[in-house]
């Protein structure tokens, strides 16, 4: 028999170990009766959006554990029936304290049709709501002033490397109003690639509290018909008493408002900082969604800007 290198060796100990713990901390604890998604018929495909609502924002209160919400975004998914074969407990009936982590690490293939929203609605509050940056494309935190680069944004890929993304879009942005008309011509003719052109410039609005269950609703939605190869967006005035924000960008396609063109998610962003993304694919209209959020609420402004080519 051909030795394992000591390299392999380490990393099936490692996966083990990750196991063990997982077993250790999402322990079964009895509950009175699970709070998350009952049993559906088999003809439902997707949840009321109030019953959606509701299961988000139960899994919402609970991701206070940031090194278990990292080693499960990492983690390759478990089959549920391996986990749940084992146990002499109904799913149905118990459930962990850390829900959000237990129904995320399932492998969404293994889990029956009738829990499957439970896999999507844990994993969408761990990367929308989790304390995660991330970013479909190319993404930087630039500063305003000067325009330079001060840090680039992980991929979401990096971040949640076994995570469909298209799913989770589409199941927490389900209920989000699609982009309407309001086209802006940036301009007649487009300009050299490298000119950043005003989308919108110091527009009021109230900025909501982030406490990770009461996310910033879309406070902008403007589209465009010329093709942009980059967007930025940026907190031009913090509440009174703010001295960090969230951003929240989202560039759709308007033939298509489903269908997300890319999305970027920064955390505790400093006055005086933004977030630009790459617009990819690029497309020749389509519309931005931009939400705000910090640790104190009030009165605040935003800016966008857009790069054609």
């Amino acid at each position: 028999m051909k030795k394992l290198s000591s390299k392999v060796v380490m990393k099936v100990a490692s996966l083990g170990l990750a196991v063990m713990m997982l077993v250790g901390v999402f322990g079964m604890v009895p509950v009175s009766g699970i709070q998350g998604v009952a049993a559906k018929p088999a003809n439902a495909n997707t949840l009321t959006a109030q019953a959606r609502n509701d299961l988000l924002e139960r899994f919402s209160a609970q991701l206070e554990d940031k090194a278990i919400l990292n080693m499960v975004a990492q983690m390759e998914p478990v089959s549920f029936e391996d986990v749940m074969g084992r146990s002499r407990f109904d799913v149905m009936a118990y459930e962990t304290a850390n829900a959000a982590a237990f129904w995320a690490r399932f492998d969404f293939n293994t889990v029956p049709e009738n829990l499957q929203d439970n896999v999507l609605a844990a994993r969408s509050v761990i990367v929308y709501r989790g304390g995660f940056s991330w970013a479909t494309s190319s993404a930087v935190v630039f500063d305003v002033e000067t325009g330079e680069t001060i840090s680039e944004l992980p991929l979401y890929d990096e971040v949640f490397p076994h995570w469909n993304l298209t799913q989770i879009q589409e199941f927490y942005h389900q209920d989000e109003i699609e982009p309407t008309g309001n086209a802006t011509a940036l301009i007649d003719l487009i300009p050299a690639s490298g000119i950043r052109l005003p989308i919108a410039t110091n527009v009021p609005f109230t900025m909501v509290v982030n406490d990770g269950v009461n996310q910033a609703p879309n406070m902008f939605n403007r589209s465009w018909h010329v093709p942009l190869r980059s967007v930025g967006a940026w907190a031009s005035r913090l509440p009174a008493g703010a001295t960090t924000y969230n951003c929240h960008l989202i560039m759709r396609d308007t033939s298509f408002p489903s269908r997300i063109l890319a999305e970027a998610y920064r955390m505790n962003l400093r006055a005086g900082q933004g977030v630009r993304i790459d617009v990819n694919p690029r497309s020749q209209q389509g519309a931005i969604n931009v939400r705000m959020s910090s640790h104190v609420g009030g009165a605040a402004q935003f800016s966008i800007d857009g790069e054609p080519g």
